[in-house]
């Protein structure tokens, strides 16, 4: 193993770890906000409480 390897590793790494934490974050703010809409629209008592079922979801597949 060569000194570039060793040197380039340690980028890769702080490259992956960041994209997982900009993907958990997502995530996490994803379902925070469905949760908020759901629980607003069930103290508004509108039947779209599903919607934010659906909208986690869809955050989640993408």
């Amino acid at each position: 193993m060569s000194s570039r390897d060793v040197s380039s590793a340690p980028e890769s790494v702080d490259q992956n770890l960041k994209r997982l934490f900009v993907l958990r974050n997502f995530i996490i703010a994803g379902e925070l906000g469905a949760i908020w809409i759901a629980e607003t629209w069930m103290d508004a008592q509108l039947p779209l409480v599903p919607l934010g079922g659906m909208i986690s979801a869809m955050v989640l597949l993408n």
